[in-house]
């Protein structure tokens, strides 16, 4: 009788966790597809291309070494080499964290490293459904005084258009092919 008790008590305090889960709302923000190609070009004419080969959900704790921590599903966007984005539900919003990385060198300091909240990327609105981020604006972020990136111009169905970094270098989408299809 007692293990029956103990396992009772122990799983109603586990589920009395709070478990965070993105909404269709939060997925809008992920524009990319498995198979998608992205060709940037820079201002001192270097070319990357990115292609998206994996998209996957996962569940992240609050904290790893706590047995009653809070649970966030966390998406992730990945080439080969590299994640792109990550959006993670929280409890009344969401993170979108901005991860990538171009040109030949992929050095750290041109790794952008920016987290947004929802309630701050929507003030940043410039255009139908793009978003102007420039970094020293951002108020809840303590990742913008981690990173070489002035500013990223976001599209929510293209997905990155722009990054600016903080010594001028500038990287810009010149095509987005889905399906083998160019669409932008």
């Amino acid at each position: 009788m007692k293990k029956y008790v103990y396992l009772v008590l122990s799983f109603n305090i586990f589920i009395s966790c709070n478990y965070y889960k993105l909404s269709k709302k939060n997925l809008l923000w992920q524009p990319y597809m498995v198979g998608d190609k992205l060709v940037f070009k820079s201002n001192t004419e270097e070319l990357d291309t990115i292609l998206i080969s994996k998209i996957n959900t996962v569940i992240s704790f609050t904290d790893n070494l706590s047995l009653f921590s809070d649970r966030h599903e966390v998406l992730f966007v990945d080439t080969p080499k590299q994640n792109v984005i990550e959006i993670k539900a929280l409890k009344k919003d969401m993170l979108l964290k901005f991860n990538i990385r171009l040109g030949k060198n992929k050095l750290y300091e041109e790794y952008p490293n920016i987290k947004v909240r929802l309630n701050e990327l929507i003030k940043m609105k410039c255009n139908n459904n793009i978003y102007c981020i420039e970094t020293k604006y951002l108020i809840d972020s303590i990742s913008r005084y981690n990173s070489n990136i002035k500013n990223i111009l976001w599209s929510n169905k293209l997905g990155y258009l722009k990054l600016v970094y903080n010594n001028e270098k500038s990287w810009e989408l010149i095509s987005f092919y889905r399906n083998n299809k160019k669409v932008y």
